[in-house]
């Protein structure tokens, strides 16, 4: 189940639009990479419990809060 995810790896892809606030949803998430990711988008405030973001990149923009 995506519930268990721990590791999320989605650079360097095509992807458009923005990220969706339903990836806080997975809350054993613990690392989350999305460098070279060539979205234009805030960042989800649901991002805020994770231990490691690699934004490498990127041009996601905003304010990220740990909750």
């Amino acid at each position: 189940m995506l519930s268990e995810l721990a590791i999320l790896y989605i650079g360097a892809n095509n992807f458009s639009g923005s990220l969706p606030p339903e990836l806080g949803n997975l809350s054993n998430l613990e690392q989350l990479c999305m460098g070279t990711l060539r979205l234009s988008s805030p960042l989800p405030s649901e991002l805020g419990g994770l231990l490691t973001l690699n934004l490498h990149d990127s041009r996601l923009h905003g304010k990220l809060v740990k909750s």
